[in-house]
């Protein structure tokens, strides 16, 4: 009897708790299935970093404060969220605790910073902050250290590539370098025009593009055998599982929707993608999570027409 009233207790309860704003803790069993998005409130000019717990089918605000910030930056561990929030004066960036929610704010940068991006150390106890001019001509780098809470500048230049980038790939570009800096791997499109893993140690020539095609960027999975593209064909975009090498395309959604930014799970089970049914709308109106495993769609994020997901890529949180 214990066991059948403490489940709907616990419901009731995560449901109260997001209603009032207030993010629930997800605990250290936190698992890859986390995804982290972007919501924007047009009537009220606000912008909001969203997490959903895919098991649980819970999503929370994981900022406090209204963000301009665009892309979402989460730590390599999966434990820290950094963003802007647009406090005056607008120059401290803030810290959320991804276990914990509490939020920590990094000491001041200088006034009149156009624009900064953020970037990740690989052992999460460091991020850098490159602070770029109005012109964008001067960039300053300031490294801000976690376990002092130090604010450091510095005339070190911040890691260019992670061992290999997978979501959100322009096609034409690398995804992986070697020690020298040199290409491994890349995106290409095949002779029609399909994208496709590329070997930057062949002997073909990289193809970047196509006139008169609108191409997506892509991601890749996490054993590099399948690309999941948004395509054109016969005048519907659709998401598609594509084989990285060579194999004929499967259509993931058929819909009437506009299907976009998709990104893959950590494990490969899940892929995060935004859905647009409205074309004159600036932002989407759906986040769905397809379950690769089943071959359906697991989750559904829809807020309303005075709520809409940014058409900004999801992040998965490690």
């Amino acid at each position: 009897m214990t066991r059948l009233i403490f489940k709907p207790i616990v419901v009731i309860l995560c449901v109260l708790i997001a209603l009032c704003g207030v993010a629930p803790y997800f605990g250290e069993q936190m698992s890859v299935h986390l995804l982290a998005y972007n919501v924007t409130k047009p009537r009220e000019r606000a912008r909001s970093i969203y997490v959903l717990h895919v098991e649980r089918r819970l999503s929370v605000n994981a900022t406090p404060y209204s963000t301009g910030d665009y892309f979402i930056r989460v730590s390599p561990d999966g434990r820290w969220l950094i963003y802007r929030p647009e406090l005056e004066p607008n120059d401290r960036f803030a810290l959320v605790n991804l276990r914990t929610w509490q939020t920590r704010f990094l000491p001041a940068l200088p006034p009149n910073s156009a624009f900064v991006s953020t970037q990740w150390e690989a052992d999460s106890q460091q991020v850098w902050l490159n602070v770029y001019n109005r012109a964008s001509t001067v960039v300053t780098s300031y490294i801000y250290d976690l376990p002092s809470a130090e604010l450091i500048e510095t005339d070190d230049a911040p890691p260019i590539y992670p061992p290999i980038m997978r979501d959100q790939i322009t096609i034409g570009l690398p995804i992986s370098m070697n020690a020298t800096g040199d290409p491994q791997l890349g995106v290409t499109l095949d002779d029609a025009y399909i994208p496709r893993l590329y070997d930057y140690a062949s002997d073909d020539a990289i193809i970047s593009f196509e006139i008169g095609r609108d191409l997506q960027p892509v991601s890749i999975s996490p054993n590099n055998e399948f690309l999941v593209a948004v395509l054109n064909r016969n005048r519907q975009i659709d998401l598609y599982l594509v084989p990285a090498w060579a194999g004929e395309p499967t259509n993931l959604t058929h819909n009437s929707d506009n299907e976009g930014l998709p990104v893959w799970s950590s494990d490969g089970n899940y892929i995060a993608y935004t859905s647009q049914s409205d074309p004159r709308r600036t932002a989407t109106n759906e986040l769905r999570v397809y379950d690769v495993t089943s071959g359906s769609v697991a989750y559904v994020v829809y807020y309303g027409a005075t709520t809409m997901i940014d058409n900004t890529p999801p992040t998965w949180i490690p």
